[in-house]
C-alpha cells in the first residue's frame, strides 16, 4: 500500500481491474499530481493507509517534510463545508507548523533582503517557472510565485519566464521600465545590475 511513483498509482488501479469504478476519479486525480511532482523533481512518498482519523478528508491528503522533519499538512475536503452548515464548496487546505519550519530556515539579515527580492510570474508551463525560481533561489534572491497580475501589483519587480527560446522579462513595477535577457546567465547579469 506504499509507493513513491506515479507508476505505482497507475499499478494499483490496474489491480483494482474495474471493481471499484467510485475509485477511478480520485486515482487519476492522485496520478496526476504524482506525475506533476515527478516533473518538478520533487521526492514523496504514497501511503494509500495514511487517512486514518480524518474521516472528512475526501481527497488527496498530504504531509510535507522538510529535513526529516514534518512541517506542514492538508487535504481536500469537498465534504467538510456541507458538514458544518454550509453549501456544498469545493475546499481544500493545509496548515503550515511554525516552529519546526522557522528551524530549517536560514533568513537573510536585515541589509541583505531589500536588494533580494524578485518576484516570478511565467507564461510558460509550471516547471520552467520552478526550475527559475529555485535557480534564483540559489542565487541568493528571495523569490515569490506570483500567478496573476493582481498579485504582482504590489511587488518591486515582475520576472516573467517565457515559453520555449522567449527572452526572459524584468519589470520594474514602480516605474514600468522592462529588461530584457536572453538567457539565465544574462538574467543573473541584469538581476546583478538593477537590483543589488
Amino acid at each position: 500500500m506504499k509507493g513513491k511513483s506515479a507508476g505505482f498509482l497507475r499499478n494499483f488501479k490496474a489491480v483494482l481491474n474495474n471493481d471499484f469504478p467510485e475509485l477511478k476519479e480520485a486515482l487519476d486525480d492522485f496520478t496526476a499530481a504524482a506525475a506533476t511532482l515527478e516533473a518538478l523533481g520533487r521526492e514523496y512518498q504514497i501511503d494509500l493507509t495514511s487517512g486514518r482519523g480524518f474521516e472528512y478528508y475526501t481527497g488527496i491528503m498530504f504531509q510535507l517534510f522538510c529535513g526529516g522533519e514534518k512541517v506542514g499538512g492538508g487535504g481536500r475536503y469537498d465534504a467538510l463545508i456541507p458538514l458544518m452548515g454550509g453549501d456544498k464548496t469545493p475546499a481544500s487546505g493545509f496548515a503550515l507548523y511554525m516552529e519546526p519550519l522557522m528551524e530549517t530556515l536560514s533568513l537573510p539579515d536585515a541589509e541583505s533582503e531589500e536588494a533580494h527580492i524578485g518576484v516570478l510570474v511565467g507564461k510558460s508551463e509550471g516547471k520552467d517557472v520552478f526550475e527559475t525560481a529555485d535557480s534564483l533561489r540559489e542565487e541568493g534572491y528571495i523569490v515569490e510565485l506570483c500567478h496573476d497580475a493582481k498579485a504582482a501589483e504590489n511587488v518591486p519587480w515582475l520576472l516573467t519566464v517565457g515559453v520555449e527560446d522567449e527572452p526572459y522579462e524584468l519589470v520594474e513595477t514602480a516605474t514600468g521600465q522592462s529588461y530584457e535577457a536572453e538567457d539565465f546567465v544574462a538574467l543573473l547579469e541584469l538581476l546583478e545590475e538593477q537590483i543589488r
